[in-house]
């Protein structure tokens, strides 16, 4: 018989993941290299760092390279690469089996280098009416992935150590322990009641609320939840939507991070960023009989805490909780999951479950307890186990009583739904409800075109401001927090928040940037005002003055008066044109019912019938040779010097505001009357017409008449 060997031989197997999967969030409805490890191991065991990294060129895909740090002792040691994964190169390790690798022992930092899929999809909703969507996928620009994981085998003496782990992202990112953000990103955090809440705002995800105000939120709720211990850090990521289609809202991965659509909004009954965080503070893993209890309760804190932030008022509380009670879950009993699946009965009659528990324990222990109290204690029975129908009444009797355990048991193992409360009867149990009445004020229009006060927003202008003045007034009976946020469309346009004593009020004031066109709704709280952006209007010429007479080479004046008819500002550029030659051309901007007149001056050197033109008004000039006048000698003859001609001037202007009178006049020079610059055009030839003009011609023919006369003299 041998005796006894010296040291001990150990087998260790192990899965590494990130952390273990939990069920989705709500179907109603992610720049520098980061690094995360699991904490709390000791550092003398096998250690493995994923580093992950885009593949643009294989969208679907990223490339991880899992590096190994094998301490002395082990001896054997084998990886199992997932399904579907390929490995394109090794260090250390020779293939054993279609996706397990050996280690060859002749390096202590083994590498495996492998192409992971990413894409992963779900399809939830009854049957006829079925959606589905991504819950992690790579676009080849970015990727929103659980953190890559090996089985591993390893063997050797010497005591047993667990495996580390760490998770890094080659480039900018974003890494956490059971969820990765690969591409660019910027983190905020914030520290709240010994956590820290970290939120990811990729590059490419348009964030609907702010990331101050999704930080006040998580903060919020953080502060005020204690139905189960808070993680050192929680990081939040929101996903970017655009091109991408998601299978849920949000999801909560591990005890510490989630994930939130970009799009998602802070001001109502269904804040998935509060759901999410809810699940993060869940420790216990559900039975059959308590899965309802997952979302379910993610819901109701999350209504819960949209009514005490002021974010909601009490009639939308009430009425979210009364989506329970309706006849399409009237045969749902939530502890036989059979009965509920693929409905979302989990949810919304979930939540109006506890809500009716909430506030029979409150009832029954005189305020000295609430259903936070029952979960912390269900959860710490079943010590990060399952937890089961048995330990939730158990606990739910423990600090409310009889009568709280045999509504729970009612409203969980029957088919029955509770009935909500009237807002009273809601204040007596829970305490005073602060109420907060949102009025809208008097509107300011800003921006290049004008700056004007009005009662009602008017028709905007992409490019304008629109300054919006609002009064919160507290008009319930307690004191209580508000987060007013305006929106304008579906577009959060920024938030403000305070607290407001009973009877009190404040003034409030958003500048909202008018953009693109649309008809779109001005929503503060339940205030609304309609809002139209449409294009500038065109100016329209309601004038045109021309002269009434003109003759060559006389100076004149143009002018075209410039309106704008249409109930919003108008902009563009109006040409004063005579014949082929522009004499002036500006570019006008006018606020409603405002006008300016261009004016231009300028002579013409050939006598035709020239168009006048501005905008779409019209009139015809007609420009004539000076005419001969002869001039008498003291004895009644002609002068030796022939007859003389004097050009005649030109009679007063004709009005052509109508585009259809003929004038004749004269000009040269032009003038903007509107306080643009001058110019002055080279004199005008008629339209189709060559040459130098009439001076010559005109000169030409003079003397030749002259000749003529002297002939006759003779």
């Amino acid at each position: 018989m041998d005796g006894p060997r010296v040291g001990a031989l150990l087998l260790a197997v192990c899965l590494v993941v990130g952390s273990a999967g939990v069920p989705l969030a709500s179907g109603a409805t992610a720049s520098t290299t980061a690094t995360t490890e699991a904490t709390g191991a000791p550092h003398g065991g096998l250690h493995i760092d994923f580093t992950t990294s885009l593949t643009p060129e294989r969208p679907g895909e990223v490339g991880v390279v899992a590096a190994f740090e094998v301490p002395d002792g082990v001896t054997s040691l084998t990886a199992e690469v997932p399904q579907g994964v390929e490995v394109t190169d090794t260090d250390g390790f020779r293939q054993r089996a279609p996706r397990e690798y050996e280690w060859t022992r002749t390096t202590d930092s083994p590498s495996l280098t492998y192409r992971l899929p990413v894409n992963e999809t779900v399809t939830r909703g009854r049957e006829g009416a079925e959606t589905s969507g991504f819950l992690y996928v790579d676009t080849g620009d970015w990727a929103l992935l659980k953190p890559p994981q090996l089985g591993v085998i390893y063997s050797g003496t010497g005591g047993r150590e667990p495996i580390r782990r760490s998770h890094s992202v080659d480039g900018p990112g974003v890494a956490g322990e059971s969820l990765l953000f690969v591409g660019p990103v910027e983190t905020t955090a914030r520290e709240v009641a010994g956590q820290r809440l970290r939120l990811a705002v990729p590059e490419a995800a348009d964030l609907r609320a702010s990331r101050a105000d999704v930080l006040d939120s998580l903060a919020g709720v953080a502060r005020t939840t204690t139905l189960g211990p808070a993680d050192d850090e929680v990081l939040a990521i929101a996903a970017p939507t655009d091109g991408v289609a998601y299978g849920s809202t949000g999801l909560q991965r591990g005890s510490s991070a989630f994930w939130v659509r970009d799009v998602q909004r802070l001001d109502g009954p269904e804040n998935v960023w509060v759901h999410e965080y809810v699940h993060t503070r869940q420790t216990s893993r559900p039975t059959d009989a308590t899965r309802w209890s997952y979302e379910g309760m993610a819901d109701y804190y999350a209504v819960t805490r949209a009514l005490r932030a002021g974010q909601i008022n009490y009639t939308q509380y009430r009425r979210h909780l009364d989506v329970g009670a309706r006849e399409r879950y009237a045969d749902v009993t939530l502890a036989e999951p059979d009965t509920w699946r693929g409905t979302g009965a989990n949810y919304w009659k979930g939540a109006l479950a506890f809500a009716a528990i909430d506030r029979r324990i409150r009832i029954e222990s005189d305020g000295a307890a609430t259903l936070q109290d029952a979960i912390r204690r269900a959860q710490d029975r079943a010590g990060g186990g399952r937890l089961d129908q048995s330990t939730l009444l158990g606990s739910i009797e423990a600090v409310g009583g009889s009568d709280s355990r045999d509504l729970a048991r009612r409203l969980t193992e029957t088919d029955a739904a509770a009935e909500t409360w009237t807002r009273s009867e809601h204040a007596r149990v829970f305490g005073g409800l602060a109420a907060i009445d949102y009025r809208f004020g008097r509107f300011a229009v800003r921006g290049p075109y004008r700056n004007t006060s009005v009662d009602r927003p008017p028709t905007l202008v992409p490019g304008e401001r629109l300054v919006v003045d609002a009064t919160a007034e507290n008009t319930g009976d307690a004191a209580g927090e508000f987060t007013a946020t305006l929106r304008l469309g579906d577009r959060a346009a920024d938030t403000r928040s305070g607290s407001l004593e009973a009877g009190a009020s404040t003034p409030l004031s958003w500048t909202v940037p008018v953009r693109t066109t649309g008809e779109r709704s001005l929503r503060l709280g339940e205030a609304t005002r309609s809002v139209a952006v449409r294009e500038p209007a065109t100016p329209r010429v309601s004038d045109l003055r021309v002269p009434g007479r003109l003759a060559v080479g006389e100076r004149a004046e143009f002018a075209a008066v410039v309106a704008n008819p249409a109930d919003r500002p108008a902009d563009g550029t109006v040409a004063l044109t005579v014949g082929e030659r522009t004499l002036t051309e500006r570019p006008v901007r006018l606020a409603p019912g405002e006008s300016t007149t261009l004016t231009a001056t300028t002579s013409v050197e050939r006598a035709a019938a020239y168009t006048v033109a501005a905008g779409d008004r019209s009139a015809t000039l007609r420009v004539r040779d000076p005419t001969p006048t002869p001039t008498s000698n003291p004895g009644g003859g002609s002068g030796a010097g022939g007859p003389t001609r004097t050009a005649t001037g030109g009679d007063r202007p004709t009005t052509a505001g109508d585009g259809r009178t003929d004038g004749e006049g004269d000009g040269d020079g032009t003038t903007a009357r509107n306080g643009d610059e001058t110019d002055t055009p080279t004199p005008l030839t008629p339209s189709g017409a060559s040459g130098d003009g009439f001076g010559l011609a005109t000169t030409l023919a003079g003397l030749a008449a002259v000749a003529l006369l002297c002939s006759r003299l003779r």
